[in-house]
């Protein structure tokens, strides 16, 4: 079957139920609203300016009905309904309804008000101070467990002023997101009954359980009557003759015998010593300030061991007692638990019959401010006579009980989901432990924890704690150091091969074939560097031309020089020398002034 016609077929079935239900609540006269259409023409949303919050009618999620809502946080909500007739509870009075919490329960109040009839009153007036009958319903702001109300508000029969009785020991509301009824049975014999989902949580007199009590007690303390000052109301004292045994040890903590001064610890040096780097202040004057010392820091030579006088640490003693007290014994001065006087109470009355004089209801009402928003109610069911409870609980179990085995098996399966999902992710993140066991950073601490390392542990402490809390910084510390050296290292080779092409191109000669192939290309170049192979092949081939004539006619005039001056070889060979040496030099300073008249000499070279 599925879920759109299983619906469908609950929203018949559940419309026939109320439909039956209804039928027998009006034959006999009882007010019942479970809010299908037309309910908005009862209901009255207060006028009052402070009410701006408005209830909405909408349909239950994963059920067929209807349910009246809360559908903001922050709000002031005012809603009332007039009775049929109005309900006299010292006939007997059932009052019972569904709340539910769709979105949570964290401060708000979820009950109801039993407006005391009054035939000028008009529900669009409802304000906080509205008179009411009988307060009941769940209620949660500060106490985290909250309070189910029942508030009686009673006529004084002596000067007529009416003052509010609440329940002593109220029970707390059920706060889960799924719906639960609430019903109060008043009988005529001033006795109550609360119910919460059909099961009772408080019954008694409300004569006994209501604070302050409906009947003010016969008699009061005497406000004139005060203790004596000299009043020992105290039966025990401790016995002043009493010392501790000699064997009592009190101590909490004791000297550690079996402890050793550590290796190495320096009796004679003090825990701390002038700071050297420390430098007197410009401004300082010695006439104003006093004599400049320099400030103190940690003494060094402390870190390793230690350094001052050494005592052994504390541990917990195995004999401590405990603290001594002397024993209690009885006080001879004691008179007495005191007292104070009692004397008529001057407002004590007797009600013999109370309900009468609570008033009677003629409407409900659901004032009340949230900070939650998504409360839900349903079902109301309002009833004169103690009898009317039999149709209460049938309204409880064909109305209510239905609707919760379906939201509770569905809140379930969702529930089950979730700790399914929950328990997955566990696993998983305990194989994620199990496979970080096996890793670097597991075998790293075993290392210190067991290993050959051990003995290094109490150095490397906090590092340690760091690497369980990040396991990868494990592999940052085994890998860091290899990668810095062979960055380094690469670092190191590159700055080598720059020096050596540096000087490598300060003891070059000049050779325009060779400048011309280092030259760095420009703006300037770009066009020769797109210059066919051949051109390039010529201009290399006419350079070398020029060179061979000017070989061959050095030689002719060297030849001519000895011919002509007499001058011998050497002489000759040493002035040849003398201007390639000059050669040079010009070419270093071309190479120094920038690559620019490098490549323009090769240009014209070539």
């Amino acid at each position: 079957m599925k879920p759109q016609l299983g619906l469908a077929l609950l929203f018949l079935v559940s419309a026939a139920t109320a439909s039956d239900i209804k039928t027998l609540a009006k034959e006999k006269g009882y007010f019942l609203e479970t809010f299908d259409a037309g309910w908005d023409t009862n209901w009255v949303h207060s006028a009052r300016s402070k009410y701006q919050g408005k209830f909405q009618v909408v349909p239950t999620e994963g059920y067929a009905d209807l349910e009246l809502k809360v559908p903001a946080k922050n709000q002031h909500y005012g809603l009332t309904v007039s009775l049929p007739k109005p309900v006299d509870p010292s006939e007997g009075l059932v009052v019972q309804y569904e709340t539910k919490y769709a979105s949570g329960y964290t401060c708000g109040g979820s009950y109801i008000k039993l407006l005391t009839y009054d035939e000028s009153f008009s529900p669009d007036q409802l304000e906080d101070n509205s008179p009411y009958t009988i307060m009941f319903g769940p209620d949660k702001c500060g106490d985290p467990q909250g309070k189910i109300h029942l508030i009686l508000r009673h006529k004084n029969p002596l000067n007529g002023t009416f003052s509010e009785k609440h329940l002593a020991s109220p029970p707390t509301p059920l706060q889960d997101s799924l719906p639960h009824t609430y019903t109060l049975i008043i009988t005529p014999d001033n006795h109550y009954k609360i119910l919460v989902d059909g099961e009772s949580k408080s019954s008694g007199s409300l004569l006994e359980a209501l604070n302050p009590p409906i009947n003010p007690p016969e008699e009061i303390p005497d406000p004139e009557d005060t203790k004596p000052k000299d009043w020992v109301d105290d039966a025990k004292i401790p016995d002043p003759t009493a010392t501790k045994p000699a064997d009592w040890d009190d101590r909490k903590m004791v000297p550690d015998e079996a402890a050793k001064k550590p290796s190495g610890w320096l009796d004679d040096e003090p825990l701390t010593v002038p700071d050297k780097s420390a430098k007197r202040p410009a401004e300082w004057s010695d006439e104003e300030d006093g004599v400049w010392t320099a400030p103190t820091i940690p003494n060094p030579k402390c870190k390793k061991a230690g350094c001052g006088e050494w005592k052994r640490p504390l541990k917990k003693n195995p004999d401590y007692k405990g603290e001594w007290e002397p024993p209690l014994i009885d006080n001879p001065a004691y008179k007495g638990p005191w007292v104070q006087k009692q004397i008529k109470n001057p407002d004590h009355y007797v009600d013999p019959e109370p309900l009468t004089n609570i008033g009677l209801i003629g409407a409900v009402a659901i004032e009340i401010w949230t900070v939650d928003e998504g409360y839900v109610f349903d079902n109301f069911f309002v009833a004169e006579g103690a009898a009317s409870a039999d149709v209460a609980t049938k309204i409880r179990e064909q109305l209510w009980r239905p609707k919760f085995n379906v939201l509770k098996a569905a809140a379930d399966a969702k529930q089950a989901e979730e700790a399914a999902k929950a328990k997955a992710q566990e696993e998983e993140v305990k194989k994620r432990r199990e496979a970080a066991g096996k890793s670097l950073p597991h075998t790293l601490l075993k290392l210190f924890d067991s290993g050959s390392l051990k003995p290094l542990k109490p150095y490397l402490v906090p590092l340690l704690d760091q690497i369980r809390k990040t396991p990868n910084l494990a592999y940052v510390l085994v890998a860091g150091p290899p990668l810095v050296l062979l960055i380094g290292l690469v670092v190191m080779i590159q700055l080598g091969r720059g020096r050596s092409s540096s000087s490598s191109r300060r003891g070059r000669r000049y050779d325009p074939a060779r400048a011309k192939k280092e030259d760095i290309s420009g703006e300037d170049d770009q066009q020769e560097e797109e210059e066919q192979p051949a051109a390039e092949a010529e201009a290399e081939a006419e350079a070398a031309g020029e060179k061979s004539e000017k070989v061959e006619k050095s030689e002719k005039e060297e030849g001519k020089d000895v011919k002509v001056n007499g001058k011998a070889p050497q002489a000759a060979a040493a002035a040849k020398e003398e201007a390639k040496d000059e050669e040079i030099e010009a070419d270093d300073g071309d190479e120094a002034s920038g690559g620019a008249g490098v490549r323009r000499r090769t240009r014209r070279d070539a």
